[in-house]
């Protein structure tokens, strides 16, 4: 019943004349990422204010569920997007850059799930989103809940997975411990840290 009766809501003025207007867009358990690789419904509301190129927005999102499959990331290769391939006889198109800024909080909720590279747990906790001036960061921590990652040949439970973000988004301070329990000597492995280091 949690998984039915999604919508998606769209309001807004806009000025053709000057190309510039507010769009408020409200969710319900709308199913806005849909792939072979991951999947999220959402609960919020979003405001995206334009004053093209200039593109600002805002809002608050809850996942009501949702899933990740990591091994996805180290499969197909793809071009960097500043790239831009021409081909003979073609001429590169002028393009005017979008200025977007973004500020968003993201509630995990309760059902939101994290699989591939021997890991298989929910994740819970919330974060704030900020794009400026290209510079992506973010605010907020993350846990596991719960799950297991295969590690060194074993299936180790995990007893702490923490990933906290506070500033560049890249760079998040990993706490995580998994272990090897029912056993007479409990072993495991602890990472601690930056995710670079």
């Amino acid at each position: 019943p949690d998984a039915k009766g999604g919508w998606l809501r769209v309001t807004g003025d806009w000025n053709l004349f000057e190309s510039q207007g507010v769009i408020d867009v409200a969710l319900h358990r709308f199913p806005i990422v849909q792939r072979a690789d991951r999947y999220a419904m959402m609960t919020g509301k979003l405001r995206l204010d334009a004053a093209l190129p200039a593109l600002n927005i805002t809002g608050k999102l809850t996942a009501d569920a949702g899933w990740f499959d990591l091994d996805m990331l180290g499969g197909i290769p793809t071009v960097d997007s500043d790239v831009v391939v021409i081909r003979p006889g073609q001429e590169a198109e002028p393009e005017v850059p979008l200025g977007i800024s973004l500020d968003l909080e993201v509630d995990l909720g309760p059902r939101f799930y994290l699989t591939g590279y021997g890991l298989n747990s929910g994740l819970v906790g919330n974060m704030r989103v900020i794009l400026r001036e290209g510079k992506l960061s973010g605010l907020g921590a993350l846990r596991t809940r719960g799950g297991a990652i295969e590690a060194y040949g074993q299936r180790l439970q995990l007893r702490r997975g923490a990933i906290t973000f506070q500033g560049d988004i890249t760079r998040p301070v990993l706490d995580i411990e998994a272990l090897r329990t029912g056993l007479a000597v409990e072993a495991g492995v602890r990472v601690a840290g930056t995710a670079r280091s």
